[in-house]
């Protein structure tokens, strides 16, 4: 998505309008606010708005004992396409079952086809999709098959033995302030997109695709992360050939929840110019035999928002409650977490985050 730039008149005369696609999917619920209340969307559409300033999309969907909120908060400047959760796209669909071969006592996780996890079984849509796979502890080999056709019912097995590679290294330039640095990877190929976790860095250098088996297109970021307490900041972005200067922004002093209303909210301390604001608020539900999230509700502030509404030092829910068709059932959510992201002082991206009694989880650029 690339964001479209609002073009004012001269002074004196009201904005010019600018339009915003939005994609909906089959959610409990979807509603977009431009100002003048929420409006209620079909499920399956594309649907054209025009917007005159910052509006909010809400999207509620799950299952039947889990239910996930999703509320981003922009301008048409921040992007002009929007895509929202429990979107299923027209088309044939095959039952893709995923495992590894022989059994292996490494953890391992795989991306395909916009789909990822650990084993799979379910129904993808028919395309052309890469493979990947990678071991998250002991050898740390990845597997990747271009352009796998799912074309029909399909099988695929991982076999580490035979077809693993090792990662390739990039140098990191520690920051002197960090206790210990994780690395991880983001990588981006055709369906695939995962995050490779390097929890036992030497500080020095980090994993990363080899450049010979990357494409045209691919597109790999490379971030230094520290976890200390109920913290977490981190620093990093695209990298070229030079070292990561995995400088960490200063940490966030703690924030203030509050639940007021069963509308989460947070205040904070931190003059920073932070353009991306996010907060997370879950409810637990306790079983028997096992605690779970049921519930789970995320916001994301995107810059256009944040530079319009000129709101500093708190960020809170719209009133999602207020939504026709709104099930009650869904709140009584707890806000947890909260991440604060920018430019970084020689990386792309930066922030810092702040879990207050749960942890995790925390968002990412």
């Amino acid at each position: 998505m690339r964001g479209v730039l609002i073009v004012a008149l001269l002074a004196g005369c009201t904005p010019q309008p600018s339009e915003i696609t939005v994609h909906t999917g089959r959610p409990f619920l979807a509603a977009i606010d431009r100002g003048e209340g929420w409006e209620v969307l079909p499920d399956q559409e594309d649907l054209v708005f025009e917007v005159g300033g910052p509006f909010v999309l809400a999207s509620a969907c799950g299952s039947v004992d889990y239910v996930e909120l999703n509320v981003w908060m922009a301008t048409a400047e921040d992007a002009d396409e929007w895509t929202m959760p429990c979107r299923q796209v027209a088309g044939e669909y095959h039952d893709v079952r995923v495992s590894v071969a022989p059994p292996r006592t490494a953890s391992y996780w795989f991306s395909f086809a916009g789909h990822s996890g650990y084993g799979s079984s379910g129904d993808v849509l028919a395309q052309t999709t890469d493979v990947l796979a990678f071991e998250m502890n002991g050898d740390r080999r990845f597997v990747l098959e271009r352009d796998y056709e799912i074309d029909r019912p399909r099988e695929i097995t991982i076999d580490f033995e035979r077809d693993g590679r090792p990662f390739a290294t990039h140098p990191v330039l520690k920051d002197l302030s960090a206790e210990v640095i994780e690395t991880q990877l983001l990588v981006e190929m055709n369906g695939v997109s995962a995050f490779v976790y390097d929890t036992d860095a030497d500080e020095t250098s980090a994993l990363v695709m080899p450049p010979e088996v990357l494409r045209p297109g691919d597109r790999q970021e490379l971030y230094a992360v520290e976890r200390f307490e109920s913290q977490v900041r981190w620093a990093g972005g695209p990298f070229g050939r030079d070292p990561l200067p995995a400088l960490l922004p200063d940490p966030i002093a703690e924030p203030t929840f509050t639940s007021a209303g069963d509308l989460p909210s947070v205040r904070y301390d931190d003059a920073r110019d932070w353009t991306r604001r996010s907060l997370v608020a879950i409810r637990l539900s306790n079983s028997p035999n096992e605690t779970r999230i049921d519930r789970i509700w995320y916001l994301d502030a995107w810059p256009g928002w944040v530079r319009e509404a000129g709101v500093t030092g708190e960020i809170g829910f719209p009133d999602v409650t207020s939504i026709p068709g709104w099930d009650p059932d869904w709140q009584s959510v707890t806000p947890v977490t909260l991440c604060l992201s920018g430019r970084g002082e020689a990386t792309k991206y930066a922030g810092v985050g702040y879990s207050s009694g749960f942890g995790g989880p925390f968002s990412w650029p």
